[in-house]
């Protein structure tokens, strides 16, 4: 949870706005990666453990 830059994880589960809201955010640096949700919590560093 803690690893989620939108902070939009919680035991409560996925604030889709809150990681929309980042993306949204996101889009304005890079407009070039338009992106609707962008799946880290579930398949990438966000979903991984730490070590």
């Amino acid at each position: 949870m803690d690893r989620c830059p939108a902070g939009a994880l919680s035991i409560k589960g996925l604030d889709k706005e809150k990681c929309f809201k980042l993306l949204q955010e996101n889009a304005k640096v890079f407009p070039e990666i338009s992106q609707l949700a962008c799946g880290k919590c579930a398949t990438g560093p966000c979903a991984l453990r730490s070590r």
